[in-house]
């Protein structure tokens, strides 16, 4: 399937370790890998960080691709961590499941806001912590919003390209003009903060009831450490899956769908014609979004102020 990428497209994305492999570790120095390599990869695509969150064996990523060059942004940052893994862990293979990351861009305000309370709120999903915040993994997201965070380069990460030191300055997402950044970073709080009574009170229900001590349902920083770093080397060569099948929009708002679905059919569309000229071996012209040829250098149509669509549809309990 052609890849279609817009100019300010808003994008929730993970990518997940093969099945058994708990790589991602959470002591000081690992995480400042991960750290280090997805803000070097971020600045290098102008890649807008929203919120992330690494676990041990998957990453989520809720970003705006400022210039619709995130399929080389994913390219180079998941590849370099594989190698990163893969050499700590003396691996030789496959490490990330054989489906392929997840991808989906997020037409409207009530999407994004789902989506990235989701992505931050992983590893209380997960029993690691009750709150967001808590977490001392690979994490950026509400509580660093606007603030510029330093990142010194590594030993041993990106000698040859990166500087000694990098900048990320993780931003609220688009959207709800009609809030201020405090405004909203006071809001997302709050969601988080109700996200982790809902899974709270979810985790009680299945651990016991109310006689079950909160911290009993979580095993905490330390336990999450102590997990052994794991690969089945079983799994080195996995047997083939099917491509992970996913949506490539979501949206609350059914006519933000709707017109996201209608604009793929007219791109696929262009596409085909424009691919059986290059085969015939005339000079085509790609449709804006296009990925791969756009990539190559082959012509392709400019990006219109259609293409650079914004999410506009506020909920207005939201706004209000």
């Amino acid at each position: 399937m052609a890849k279609q990428h817009y100019p300010g497209d808003t994008v929730h994305m993970c990518i997940r370790l093969n099945e058994g492999g708990y790589l991602f570790e959470l002591d000081p120095e690992s995480v400042h890998q991960i750290m280090f390599v997805i803000g070097y990869f971020a600045n290098k695509y102008d890649i807008q960080i929203h919120g992330y969150q690494v676990l041990r064996n998957h990453l989520h990523i809720l970003f705006t691709d400022t210039h619709a060059l995130r399929s080389k942004f994913y390219q180079e940052m998941n590849g370099y961590i594989s190698r990163v893994l893969k050499r700590k862990h003396a691996i030789v293979g496959h490490i990330y499941e054989a489906r392929g990351l997840f991808e989906q861009t997020l037409l409207d305000q009530e999407t994004i806001e789902e989506k990235l309370v989701y992505v931050l709120s992983n590893a209380s999903a997960a029993g690691i912590v009750r709150k967001s915040q808590d977490y001392e993994g690979a994490m950026l997201g509400v509580h660093q919003w606007n603030k510029t965070i330093k990142l010194k380069r590594p030993d041993g990460i990106l000698t040859t390209v990166a500087p000694d030191e990098i900048e990320i300055t993780p931003v609220p997402p688009p959207l709800r003009a009609t809030k201020s950044d405090d405004d909203e970073i006071k809001y997302y709080k709050r969601k988080l903060h109700a996200e982790s009574e809902r899974i709270f009170r979810k985790r009680r229900r299945e651990h016991g009831g109310k006689n079950v001590k909160p911290k009993d349902l979580y095993c905490g920083m330390e336990a999450a450490r102590r997990i052994p770093a794991t690969y089945r080397q079983d799994l080195e060569h996995p047997p083939e899956r099917e491509k992970q099948r996913h949506r490539p929009y979501a949206a609350k708002n059914p006519e933000v769908l709707e017109w996201a679905l209608e604009r793929r059919k007219a791109f696929v569309r262009k596409y085909k014609i424009a691919l059986e000229e290059l085969r015939a071996g005339k000079t085509p012209v790609f449709p804006a979004g296009t990925v791969k040829y756009r990539l190559l250098g082959i012509q392709t149509e400019p990006f219109s102020e259609d293409d650079e669509f914004r999410q506009v549809y506020d909920n207005p309990a939201m706004a209000a």
